[in-house]
Protein backbone atom coordinates (compact mmCIF):
# COMPACT_ATOMS: atom_id res chain seq x y z
CA UNK A 1 0.00 0.00 0.00
CA UNK A 2 2.91 2.48 0.89
CA UNK A 3 4.73 1.55 -2.59
CA UNK A 4 1.51 2.22 -4.20
CA UNK A 5 0.89 5.73 -2.38
CA UNK A 6 4.80 6.55 -3.69
CA UNK A 7 3.97 5.40 -7.04
CA UNK A 8 0.79 7.29 -6.92
CA UNK A 9 2.72 10.57 -5.51
CA UNK A 10 5.23 9.94 -7.83
CA UNK A 11 3.35 10.05 -11.30
CA UNK A 12 0.52 13.07 -9.99
CA UNK A 13 4.58 14.82 -9.61
CA UNK A 14 5.57 14.29 -13.18
CA UNK A 15 2.26 15.21 -14.49
CA UNK A 16 2.22 18.48 -12.72
CA UNK A 17 5.87 19.23 -13.52
CA UNK A 18 4.88 18.62 -17.53
CA UNK A 19 1.92 20.79 -16.80
CA UNK A 20 4.04 23.78 -15.90
CA UNK A 21 6.73 23.02 -18.54
CA UNK A 22 4.27 23.52 -21.33
CA UNK A 23 3.95 27.05 -21.58
CA UNK A 24 0.67 28.26 -22.97
CA UNK A 25 0.17 30.51 -26.23
CA UNK A 26 0.93 34.19 -26.21
CA UNK A 27 -0.92 36.50 -28.51
CA UNK A 28 0.62 39.99 -28.39
CA UNK A 29 -2.56 42.74 -29.50
CA UNK A 30 -1.91 45.89 -30.44
CA UNK A 31 -3.75 48.16 -28.20
CA UNK A 32 -1.56 51.16 -27.32
CA UNK A 33 -2.66 53.90 -24.95
CA UNK A 34 -2.55 57.47 -26.85
CA UNK A 35 0.61 59.11 -25.51
CA UNK A 36 4.03 59.59 -26.21
CA UNK A 37 7.11 57.87 -26.21
CA UNK A 38 10.76 58.96 -26.60
CA UNK A 39 12.48 56.29 -28.89
CA UNK A 40 16.52 56.34 -28.20
CA UNK A 41 18.84 54.62 -30.92
CA UNK A 42 22.10 54.01 -31.02
CA UNK A 43 24.26 52.39 -33.54
CA UNK A 44 27.86 51.61 -33.71
CA UNK A 45 29.67 50.85 -37.31
CA UNK A 46 32.99 49.48 -38.77
CA UNK A 47 33.90 49.08 -42.12
CA UNK A 48 36.24 46.57 -44.00
CA UNK A 49 37.12 47.05 -47.41
CA UNK A 50 39.53 44.25 -48.94
CA UNK A 51 41.04 43.32 -45.83
CA UNK A 52 41.81 47.09 -44.47
CA UNK A 53 39.92 48.79 -41.79
CA UNK A 54 37.99 51.88 -41.88
CA UNK A 55 37.15 54.60 -39.75
CA UNK A 56 34.45 53.48 -36.89
CA UNK A 57 31.24 55.22 -37.00
CA UNK A 58 28.45 55.83 -34.21
CA UNK A 59 25.31 57.65 -34.51
CA UNK A 60 22.85 58.13 -32.06
CA UNK A 61 19.37 59.68 -32.36
CA UNK A 62 16.30 60.93 -29.93
CA UNK A 63 12.76 61.06 -31.49
CA UNK A 64 9.58 61.65 -30.11
CA UNK A 65 7.13 59.26 -30.59
CA UNK A 66 3.40 60.34 -30.33
CA UNK A 67 0.52 57.71 -30.66
CA UNK A 68 -2.99 59.13 -31.51
CA UNK A 69 -6.41 57.79 -32.11
CA UNK A 70 -6.97 57.76 -36.16
CA UNK A 71 -10.82 56.68 -36.78
CA UNK A 72 -11.03 52.55 -36.38
CA UNK A 73 -7.10 52.82 -36.36
CA UNK A 74 -3.83 54.57 -35.29
CA UNK A 75 -0.99 56.65 -36.30
CA UNK A 76 2.05 57.17 -34.58
CA UNK A 77 3.87 60.75 -35.59
CA UNK A 78 7.84 60.69 -35.26
CA UNK A 79 9.74 63.92 -34.59
CA UNK A 80 13.61 64.21 -34.48
CA UNK A 81 15.02 66.11 -31.29
CA UNK A 82 18.94 65.04 -31.24
CA UNK A 83 20.97 63.37 -34.13
CA UNK A 84 24.54 62.95 -33.43
CA UNK A 85 26.87 61.68 -35.79
CA UNK A 86 30.95 61.08 -34.81
CA UNK A 87 33.95 59.25 -37.28
CA UNK A 88 32.03 60.24 -40.55
CA UNK A 89 35.03 61.30 -42.78
CA UNK A 90 33.36 62.00 -45.93
CA UNK A 91 31.36 65.60 -45.77
CA UNK A 92 29.06 64.47 -47.81
CA UNK A 93 28.01 61.13 -46.83
CA UNK A 94 27.85 63.33 -42.71
CA UNK A 95 25.38 65.81 -44.73
CA UNK A 96 23.42 62.67 -46.58
CA UNK A 97 23.10 60.92 -42.48
CA UNK A 98 21.75 64.47 -41.07
CA UNK A 99 19.26 65.10 -43.45
CA UNK A 100 18.14 61.34 -43.26
CA UNK A 101 17.53 61.17 -39.73
CA UNK A 102 16.31 64.76 -39.51
CA UNK A 103 12.75 64.16 -40.89
CA UNK A 104 9.53 63.64 -39.44
CA UNK A 105 7.09 60.75 -40.68
CA UNK A 106 4.08 58.93 -39.87
CA UNK A 107 2.70 55.10 -39.51
CA UNK A 108 -0.53 55.47 -40.67
CA UNK A 109 -1.82 51.45 -39.72
CA UNK A 110 -5.05 49.82 -38.32
CA UNK A 111 -6.95 48.55 -35.33
CA UNK A 112 -4.88 45.24 -35.90
CA UNK A 113 -1.42 47.51 -35.98
CA UNK A 114 -1.44 46.38 -39.45
CA UNK A 115 -0.09 49.06 -41.45
CA UNK A 116 -1.92 51.10 -44.02
CA UNK A 117 0.58 54.03 -45.22
CA UNK A 118 3.44 55.67 -44.15
CA UNK A 119 3.90 59.60 -44.79
CA UNK A 120 6.05 62.72 -44.22
CA UNK A 121 9.58 63.07 -45.32
CA UNK A 122 7.97 66.48 -47.55
CA UNK A 123 11.10 68.34 -47.47
CA UNK A 124 13.59 65.69 -48.00
CA UNK A 125 14.13 66.78 -51.64
CA UNK A 126 14.21 70.27 -50.72
CA UNK A 127 17.34 69.60 -48.42
CA UNK A 128 19.11 67.71 -50.53
CA UNK A 129 18.96 70.77 -53.48
CA UNK A 130 19.91 73.02 -50.88
CA UNK A 131 22.44 71.22 -48.81
CA UNK A 132 24.39 68.68 -51.65
CA UNK A 133 26.54 69.83 -53.76
CA UNK A 134 25.12 70.35 -57.61
CA UNK A 135 27.68 67.58 -58.88
CA UNK A 136 26.48 64.77 -56.48
CA UNK A 137 22.97 66.02 -56.27
CA UNK A 138 21.63 63.68 -59.09
CA UNK A 139 22.81 59.96 -57.88
CA UNK A 140 22.12 61.47 -54.39
CA UNK A 141 18.32 61.66 -55.13
CA UNK A 142 18.34 58.81 -56.79
CA UNK A 143 18.26 56.85 -53.26
CA UNK A 144 18.11 59.84 -50.83
CA UNK A 145 14.10 60.50 -51.21
CA UNK A 146 10.73 59.99 -49.71
CA UNK A 147 9.59 56.96 -51.99
CA UNK A 148 12.80 55.31 -51.10
CA UNK A 149 12.21 56.25 -47.40
CA UNK A 150 8.50 55.56 -46.79
CA UNK A 151 9.08 51.69 -48.59
CA UNK A 152 11.94 51.91 -46.18
CA UNK A 153 10.49 52.23 -42.78
CA UNK A 154 6.73 50.62 -44.02
CA UNK A 155 8.99 47.29 -44.84
CA UNK A 156 10.33 47.38 -41.73
CA UNK A 157 7.09 47.81 -39.79
CA UNK A 158 6.13 44.75 -41.48
CA UNK A 159 9.46 42.59 -41.17
CA UNK A 160 9.81 43.54 -37.42
CA UNK A 161 6.56 44.30 -35.93
CA UNK A 162 3.21 43.36 -37.63
CA UNK A 163 3.67 40.06 -38.44
CA UNK A 164 3.02 38.73 -34.73
CA UNK A 165 -0.07 41.03 -33.82
CA UNK A 166 -2.97 38.69 -33.45
CA UNK A 167 -1.32 35.41 -33.56
CA UNK A 168 -0.79 33.08 -31.43
CA UNK A 169 2.79 32.09 -30.71
CA UNK A 170 3.90 29.09 -28.74
CA UNK A 171 7.04 30.09 -26.81
CA UNK A 172 10.33 28.49 -27.80
CA UNK A 173 8.61 27.89 -31.72
CA UNK A 174 10.36 28.67 -34.57
CA UNK A 175 8.15 31.39 -37.27
CA UNK A 176 9.35 31.92 -40.57
CA UNK A 177 8.44 34.68 -42.56
CA UNK A 178 9.86 34.50 -46.72
CA UNK A 179 8.79 37.22 -49.01
CA UNK A 180 10.37 39.55 -52.21
CA UNK A 181 11.73 42.60 -51.37
CA UNK A 182 10.88 45.53 -54.08
CA UNK A 183 12.57 48.85 -53.06
CA UNK A 184 12.09 51.63 -55.40
CA UNK A 185 16.15 52.06 -55.66
CA UNK A 186 17.50 49.02 -55.41
CA UNK A 187 17.35 45.28 -57.04
CA UNK A 188 14.72 42.73 -55.71
CA UNK A 189 15.57 41.02 -52.62
CA UNK A 190 14.85 37.91 -51.55
CA UNK A 191 13.83 37.88 -47.56
CA UNK A 192 13.93 35.17 -45.12
CA UNK A 193 13.46 35.43 -41.48
CA UNK A 194 13.47 32.91 -38.83
CA UNK A 195 11.70 34.30 -35.13
CA UNK A 196 11.80 32.83 -31.92
CA UNK A 197 9.59 34.10 -29.23
CA UNK A 198 10.46 33.95 -25.33
CA UNK A 199 8.52 34.88 -22.41
CA UNK A 200 9.02 36.73 -19.90
CA UNK A 201 8.72 39.21 -17.05
CA UNK A 202 5.72 37.29 -15.35
CA UNK A 203 3.89 37.16 -18.53
CA UNK A 204 3.87 41.57 -19.45
CA UNK A 205 6.46 41.09 -21.78
CA UNK A 206 7.50 39.29 -24.92
CA UNK A 207 11.05 38.45 -26.08
CA UNK A 208 11.74 37.44 -29.74
CA UNK A 209 15.05 36.38 -31.21
CA UNK A 210 15.67 36.47 -34.82
CA UNK A 211 17.74 36.04 -37.62
CA UNK A 212 17.75 37.03 -41.15
CA UNK A 213 18.75 37.05 -44.64
CA UNK A 214 18.49 39.43 -47.97
CA UNK A 215 20.17 38.45 -51.23
CA UNK A 216 19.59 39.75 -54.95
CA UNK A 217 16.57 37.74 -56.53
CA UNK A 218 18.57 35.41 -59.11
CA UNK A 219 18.73 37.29 -62.27
CA UNK A 220 18.46 41.06 -60.72
CA UNK A 221 21.18 43.92 -62.32
CA UNK A 222 23.55 44.82 -60.03
CA UNK A 223 25.25 47.76 -61.57
CA UNK A 224 28.29 47.95 -60.22
CA UNK A 225 27.89 45.01 -57.86
CA UNK A 226 28.49 41.62 -58.81
CA UNK A 227 27.00 40.30 -54.91
CA UNK A 228 25.30 41.37 -51.96
CA UNK A 229 23.99 39.61 -48.87
CA UNK A 230 22.46 41.56 -46.05
CA UNK A 231 22.18 39.26 -42.60
CA UNK A 232 21.15 40.29 -39.21
CA UNK A 233 20.47 38.53 -35.66
CA UNK A 234 18.80 40.07 -32.57
CA UNK A 235 16.49 40.51 -30.10
CA UNK A 236 12.83 42.66 -29.82
CA UNK A 237 11.04 42.89 -26.67
CA UNK A 238 7.15 43.89 -26.82
CA UNK A 239 5.34 44.98 -24.65
CA UNK A 240 2.40 41.97 -24.72
CA UNK A 241 -0.69 44.23 -23.69
CA UNK A 242 -0.03 47.10 -25.71
CA UNK A 243 2.08 45.91 -28.74
CA UNK A 244 4.44 47.98 -28.70
CA UNK A 245 8.49 47.64 -29.18
CA UNK A 246 10.29 48.25 -25.81
CA UNK A 247 13.68 47.38 -26.70
CA UNK A 248 15.78 46.23 -29.88
CA UNK A 249 19.41 44.79 -29.52
CA UNK A 250 21.08 43.43 -33.00
CA UNK A 251 23.86 43.12 -34.74
CA UNK A 252 23.96 43.92 -38.78
CA UNK A 253 25.95 42.81 -41.45
CA UNK A 254 26.22 44.16 -45.17
CA UNK A 255 28.68 42.14 -47.58
CA UNK A 256 28.82 43.55 -51.31
CA UNK A 257 31.56 42.48 -53.68
CA UNK A 258 32.67 45.67 -56.24
CA UNK A 259 33.40 44.99 -60.19
CA UNK A 260 36.72 47.36 -60.15
CA UNK A 261 39.25 48.23 -62.89
CA UNK A 262 41.69 45.98 -60.52
CA UNK A 263 39.83 42.96 -60.33
CA UNK A 264 36.75 42.40 -57.59
CA UNK A 265 36.85 44.94 -54.43
CA UNK A 266 35.28 43.18 -51.10
CA UNK A 267 33.42 45.32 -48.88
CA UNK A 268 31.71 44.74 -45.04
CA UNK A 269 29.87 46.93 -42.97
CA UNK A 270 29.03 45.62 -39.55
CA UNK A 271 26.55 47.45 -37.22
CA UNK A 272 25.86 46.94 -33.03
CA UNK A 273 22.71 48.84 -33.05
CA UNK A 274 20.95 49.47 -29.76
CA UNK A 275 17.11 50.93 -29.28
CA UNK A 276 15.36 52.01 -26.22
CA UNK A 277 11.52 53.40 -25.94
CA UNK A 278 10.70 55.05 -23.08
CA UNK A 279 7.12 56.55 -22.08
CA UNK A 280 7.13 60.13 -21.73
CA UNK A 281 5.06 61.88 -18.94
CA UNK A 282 2.49 64.43 -20.00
Amino acid sequence: MKIQRTLTSLILALTAASANAAEPDITVTFAPEPGAWEREFRMIATVNISGQSGPTTSVRTVRTHTISREGDGWSIESVPSKVEIDGVESPLDRTIQEILLGQTFTYHLDAQGQLQSVDGFTDLTAQVTKKIPADSRDAVLQVVNGETQRWRLGNQWETEYAWLYGKALTPGDSYPLTKTLTPPDGPALQFSQSSTPLAADGGKTLQVTYTNEAQPVEGENLGQLSAMKITEQGERTFGIDTGLPLEETSTRRVSVTIRGPGGPINQVREETRHTVYRPLEE
